[in-house]
């Protein structure tokens, strides 16, 4: 039985997911201490060999987390040298779910809002040994309106700005997705996806895993809900303001996307849950929203992590340029 948010306690582990930001940490940080978790995960990665402001802004984030001031477990897992995005996350999350059977998962730009804590720890609880069930997401990509009858439904795809799992799907996890190259010769993605587009966006994603030719661990995770049949969690409200957006981030740089510093909310308890465990008819919007990129686009944020700050400036203007003459608007 749903409680009032008043009435819970965080017994779920937290994993923070930190590295060079410090003005994010604190924030994010802020947000943890309102629910004094009694355990708390903190992963970072450390500082890159030919980046000199790096140090003192990793140990800035570190210094952060000595200030915890309520009881509470915390387990440090800092790495030494830079492993960088896939490697320490994915080695990071292995060791917390070698530990704990279940836990909510943020990074360092990911603000949540209060009652995602809670939203999530009740629906890890709830679809603790229900194999259907992959994650459960904390957002709502701006652009979906969600009818609000049902506090989430059932998606294909996984969210991963502030989410959770569980051990019984991490254990499949594979960063090399080594079943890739025989899958790619079948209807693996067809079956699974609404439109032609995303077949082709996803199977340009998946090459590029594949062959190491991008340093993430998000699409691997989006390839072990689609290969084990799981379907994931997603809020009809949006639980979660992504504030990392900016010339120093790893993947998100274009300060004027949508989906930068959007708004999050609260969830009403007791979460009102769906009648049935099956994909939403929401998922045509979440791939339009989402994963209805031209090869163009992709090809150009491909090139943004790689390239310097002036090439990175132009390849935006590009980018939103080709956007506004030739593809649709996205958000209705």
């Amino acid at each position: 039985m749903d409680l009032p948010i008043a009435d819970y306690d965080l017994e779920t582990p937290v994993v923070l997911i930190i590295f060079n930001r410090p003005e994010q940490t604190r924030k994010v940080l802020e947000k943890i201490r309102q629910v004094r978790p009694k355990k708390l995960y903190v992963i970072g990665d450390g500082p890159r060999a030919d980046k000199p402001l790096d140090l003192e802004l990793v140990l800035a984030c570190r210094r952060l987390t000595e200030a915890i001031d309520w009881d509470c477990d915390v387990v440090r897992d800092y790495a030494e040298r830079n492993l960088g995005c896939r490697e320490r996350v994915v080695t990071g999350l292995t060791r917390v779910f070698n530990r704990e059977d279940s836990a909510i998962i943020l990074e360092d730009d990911c603000l949540p809002s209060k009652s995602f804590f809670y939203y999530t720890q009740n629906l890890l609880n709830r679809y603790a040994d229900d194999v259907r069930v992959g994650s459960i997401g904390g957002t709502l990509p701006i652009g979906i309106r969600a009818p609000e009858q049902e506090s989430y439904f059932f998606s294909k795809y996984p969210q991963i700005w502030g989410w959770g799992t569980w051990s019984r799907v991490w254990k499949h996890y594979d960063a090399s997705i080594l079943e890739w190259p025989d899958l790619r010769e079948t209807n693996f993605l067809e079956k699974r996806l609404n439109t032609k587009r995303a077949v082709k966006n996803w199977r340009w994603n998946f090459d590029r895993i594949y062959k190491n030719e991008i340093d993430t661990w998000d699409y691997q995770f989006v390839f072990t809900i689609w290969i084990n049949n799981m379907l994931t969690v997603m809020p009809t409200k949006n639980l979660i303001s992504n504030i990392g957006f900016g010339p120093e981030a790893t993947h998100t740089f274009d300060t004027s996307s949508q989906f930068s510093n959007n708004t999050s909310t609260d969830i009403e308890f007791p979460l009102v849950h769906p009648m049935s465990i099956s994909p939403s008819p929401m998922d045509l919007l979440v791939e339009k929203v989402l994963y209805s990129s031209s090869l163009l686009e992709m090809k150009i944020g491909a090139l943004l992590s790689k390239s310097p700050k002036w090439l990175r400036a132009i390849l935006l203007l590009v980018r939103k340029w080709w956007r506004r003459l030739f593809t649709w608007n996205l958000v209705h």
